[in-house]
């Protein structure tokens, strides 16, 4: 503590004796940068202008008054050579509520009494908080920590993960680990084949949240009054949105009828002629993806929105997701190729011919947009202080209910969300060729994986939890 403090002082007596001088106007952080250095002849590590850095130390920003010696942050609007840009202001702090730093000269104000001056773009700064300078000073430690963490897993999925396109990790929800792999870029999109599943699930939460929909408890027909159910079916009649998001629903025949419900106009309706059967509702756990297509027949039936124009504008839109378009392929074989192609693809979702998205599989995201809607889960349905779904439907998606399978690694399920670890609340999206959206409350993490296809990968969760988690704890 002791060299500590004797570095603090050098440094603001450095600033102090460059009160009313001018040469920092306009370099806020050079200003801060050089009081450390060059007063105590060492080299910090640190962002290219005061937003950057205040980014770069965010996992250290605290609120209140700046302690002494501290790297004080805000937000600021700024005029660059290709407009308004927000490249934040800087000082350092006094410990006594004030903060020195070089605003057209270096000067002392009080660090809320910044938030009063008007810069050149006719912006205010805007307090972001502070940051001790023991922090300030790890970042060459941070940056070599983040190297080598970057360099062990991008070698780990090369030689053990091979399909793997994309990871994104978000701690503490700020994002520490992105990379790509294939030839993918960070934007492209992968088709996440049953991680679509979940998506449609928190469409349906918010359905409902908005009154669109009543309940999961709505039996399925009330919203296919039209639908003529076929002679002897009695079991339909009593099937809920519920046994639909738990995967609980009773159907004619073992499988996903593909080919039955994808050659024909009306997949919805095609979908319901396969719901119900003899046995009637035995509460069975019965994985399916195509005859899911109903969900987006409800979706439809009660908003009056094709299933991608729904999403857009109620989920996708607000977590600043680029706008999908549906897509539709005109052949059987066009079909396959949407499937299993390793191309990168758009921000697209697979339809039926009435542009309805297909809710178990076909929607296409990239690993930093599937982290969005992780995060959005992980925060109780709040998105940069907006609410987009109620608490209560995390809650309910995410209760575990027992799975009667061998198959399906001793998980849990939940409305269309795999549970990994009941006790630990920890769930996850979970496509086929291991695309994942990883959400673990315990530990604050997020990770998305997209990848593209390989039919013998069916999750990643050993590998996020034995190869990757460790490398951020």
């Amino acid at each position: 503590m002791r060299g500590e403090r004797y570095v603090i002082e050098n440094m603001i007596r450095w600033a102090e004796s460059r009160l009313g001088s001018r040469e920092y106007a306009g370099w806020c952080l050079s200003f801060i940068e050089d009081a450390l250095e060059k007063s105590n002849g060492i080299e910090i590590f640190g962002g290219d202008c005061a937003k950057e850095s205040a980014l770069l130390y965010a996992d250290g920003m605290r609120q209140g008054i700046p302690e002494r010696g501290a790297f004080v942050f805000y937000d600021c609007i700024c005029q660059g050579p290709d407009g308004p840009v927000n490249w934040g202001h800087c000082g350092i702090g006094l410990g006594d509520g004030r903060v020195i730093h070089a605003w057209g000269t270096v000067r002392i104000d009080g660090y809320r009494e910044i938030e009063t001056l008007t810069a050149l773009s006719r912006d205010r700064p805007g307090y972001i908080g502070w940051v001790p300078l023991e922090r300030v000073l790890k970042q060459k430690e941070y940056d070599r920590d983040k190297k080598m963490r970057t360099e062990n897993i991008t070698a780990y999925v090369r030689d053990n993960e091979p399909n793997i396109c994309q990871i994104c990790v978000l701690k503490e929800g700020k994002e520490v680990f992105s990379e790509e792999w294939n030839g993918y870029k960070k934007d492209d999109c992968t088709h996440i084949m049953s991680a679509t599943k979940s998506i449609m699930s928190l469409l349906t939460g918010i359905a409902i949240d908005h009154g669109m929909i009543g309940s999961v408890d709505d039996k399925v027909l009330s919203f296919f009054p039209e639908y003529s159910v076929k002679r002897g079916e009695k079991t339909i009649y009593d099937v809920t949105i519920k046994h639909l998001l738990t995967m609980r629903a009773p159907y004619k025949g073992k499988g996903d009828p593909w080919s039955k419900v994808c050659s024909s106009d009306d997949w919805t309706t095609a979908s319901l002629d396969f719901l119900g059967g003899r046995k009637g509702i035995t509460d069975e756990f019965d994985y399916r993806t195509v005859c899911l297509h109903i969900l987006s027949g409800i979706l439809y039936q009660s908003t009056g929105m094709k299933t991608v124009d729904f999403a857009n504008q109620y989920l996708f839109s607000p977590l600043g997701i680029a706008e999908h378009q549906n897509y539709y392929a005109k052949s059987a074989e066009e079909h396959k190729e949407f499937t299993i192609s390793k191309s990168p693809k758009k921000t697209i979702w697979f339809a039926d011919p009435d542009g309805l998205g297909t809710p178990g599989y076909g929607l296409c995201m990239s690993a930093s947009d599937m982290a969005k809607i992780g995060q959005l889960c992980l925060s109780q349905g709040v998105w940069e202080g907006k609410r987009i779904i109620s608490a209560e439907w995390i809650a309910e998606m995410t209760k575990p209910r027992e799975v009667e399978s061998q198959y399906f690694r001793g998980m849990q399920y939940g409305y269309l969300w795999w549970i990994i670890h009941p006790e630990k609340k920890i769930y996850a999206a979970i496509g086929n060729s291991g695309n994942v959206i990883y959400v673990n409350p315990e530990e604050d993490i997020v990770v998305a994986v997209s990848s593209c296809f390989k039919p013998t990968v069916f999750d990643r969760v050993d590998f996020i939890e034995d190869a990757l988690l460790p490398c951020f704890r």
